[in-house]
């Protein structure tokens, strides 16, 4: 869909001229050509993606304040504001000839550089879809989605060039610019608005009574502290530990969802529910909270046995159902 929109669009062509103008007879030669530049563009984004979720515990620390939250969100509304012509992103041209004119000169190198060169370029002009993956990427903190997440959102935008730039005759089969595009564009303006609704959703869903998990039908959970955690030792009766922030979404739909779930809430009998509040990340206690769990991101849901110990195969770093969590919990009292 991003290469649909107007801004990404016309430079298909621009591009795929590129390979033409090489003078490539070979196809299986234009084929690798094509395939060293969408690398280019893959390796990009999929670097952004990595380093959004490694340092996701700074940038989820940011979104535990609400006007952070409230900022944020109205940056994607103006963005998909953006998707129905009230302002155009558009990339410098000069950069693309710029980067053309390095790559002509360094070969394959040089079809790398470009790819890579273009997935920057590009980046205004679909920062739309970024802002929101990179804040979601981010809330999660997990390296391989990050990564992985990214890598898909490039090879569909890059893999149009590799067919392209080895069937170079196909560019005339494409449609011409027009309004389809206008109607393409502006139905990610309102997947983006919904976008912004959904970052700011801790915000606006706090002010619903509906919302509000009404108090005594849910979990019944400790606050953590060492001392839960020997009572429960002595008694010994497992533990299960939720680590969670108020700016992680997943961690809100399962407060709302399974926690209050009547098979989950029954089975709690048979533990300590001890709940860990990391939505200060930067707070000395927190810091110390995560280092000796080794919590990478929220949610984190770990499980120690009636020996203290954790179960490190049952760990949870996602949203888990009630399902889920019914079998994790059967693992627990198996064991």
């Amino acid at each position: 869909m991003l290469n649909l929109t107007p801004c990404v669009y016309p430079m298909l062509a621009i591009t795929v001229g590129y390979f033409g103008g090489r003078n490539e007879t070979r196809r299986g030669r234009a084929f690798g050509m094509a395939t060293i530049y969408f690398t280019g563009i893959v390796l990009t984004y999929s670097c952004v993606g990595l380093v959004a979720a490694m340092t996701g515990g700074l940038f989820g620390g940011l979104l535990q304040n609400a006007a952070v939250l409230v900022f944020v969100a109205l940056v994607l509304a103006v963005l998909s504001l953006g998707m129905f012509g009230l302002f155009e992103l558009q990339p410098p041209r000069f950069l693309m000839e710029r980067a053309s004119g390095l790559s002509a000169k360094a070969g394959y190198a040089g079809v790398f550089f470009l790819g890579a060169t273009v997935a920057v370029i590009a980046a205004p002009c679909i920062a739309p879809v970024l802002v929101p993956l990179l804040v979601y990427v981010g809330q999660r903190g997990d390296p391989l989605l990050g990564f992985s997440m990214f890598l898909t959102l490039a090879a569909g935008l890059g893999a149009p060039y590799i067919v392209l730039g080895t069937f170079s005759g196909l560019l005339a089969r494409l449609p011409k610019s027009g309004m389809w595009m206008v109607g393409v564009k502006r139905a990610m303006g309102v997947v983006m608005m919904g976008v912004a609704l959904w970052v700011a959703k801790p915000v606006w869903s706090s002010w619903l009574p509906a919302a509000r998990v009404t108090e005594g039908k849910g979990v019944q959970w400790d606050a953590y502290t060492d001392d839960v955690l020997v009572r429960a030792l002595n008694a010994r009766e497992p533990v299960i530990i939720d680590f969670r922030a108020d700016w992680c979404g997943p961690c809100l739909e399962m407060e709302a969802t399974t926690f209050v779930d009547e098979r989950v809430v029954k089975r709690t009998a048979d533990f300590v529910m001890v709940k860990a509040d990391l939505t200060d990340s930067g707070s000395e206690p927190v810091v110390a909270l995560r280092k000796r769990y080794e919590v990478v991101g929220v949610p984190t849901i770990v499980f120690l046995d009636a020996e203290g110990r954790e179960l490190k195969a049952l760990r949870q770093v996602q949203k888990v159902t009630a399902d889920e969590l019914l079998r994790l919990m059967d693992q627990v009292r198996s064991r």
